[in-house]
């Protein structure tokens, strides 16, 4: 992805918004390289990574499931309320918010039903939050089983 998105600009002018998980466009990640850490390295203070999270809803997830197509099926979850030490708790106003991380000390950002751990502020420039999520009936993976 990264490869891709250095090819295009080097050949277009201008800026590009590439429209990915948070997981894979947030600039630091506590396990591996991905998306946003090459792209952070390549393009320094020139890379912004925006976070899109919410207060609640619904979330279409993943779990196990040795008897379906890629031995995983899709679900759809309710959200429980932010939790604390969460971005969604600090910033949450039941309006949609964008807001600058490193004005909280938040260590956890919603990753589709769970958390993923670890200074917010160090993988976003900013974070879009909504008060709720509610997925579409095509956010169900038509392979996968309910």
């Amino acid at each position: 992805m990264a490869r891709t998105a250095e090819w295009i600009l080097e050949r277009t002018p201008g800026r590009v918004v590439i429209a990915a998980a948070n997981s894979h466009i947030q600039r630091h990640h506590p396990a591996f390289d991905v998306l946003g850490t090459h792209l952070s390295a390549m393009l320094g203070d020139d890379y912004v990574a925006v976070g899109v999270t919410c207060e609640g809803g619904r979330v279409v997830t993943r779990r196990l499931a040795p008897g379906a197509p890629a031995m995983a099926e899709t679900v759809e979850a309710g959200l429980e309320p932010p939790v604390a030490g969460s971005i969604e708790a600090a910033i949450g106003t039941g309006r949609p918010t964008i807001a600058d991380p490193g004005r909280y000390a938040a260590d956890r950002i919603r990753l589709l039903d769970t958390y993923a751990e670890g200074p917010v502020a160090e993988a976003f420039d900013l974070v879009a939050c909504v008060p709720v999520s509610t997925p579409t009936e095509q956010a169900v993976w038509s392979g996968g089983r309910f």
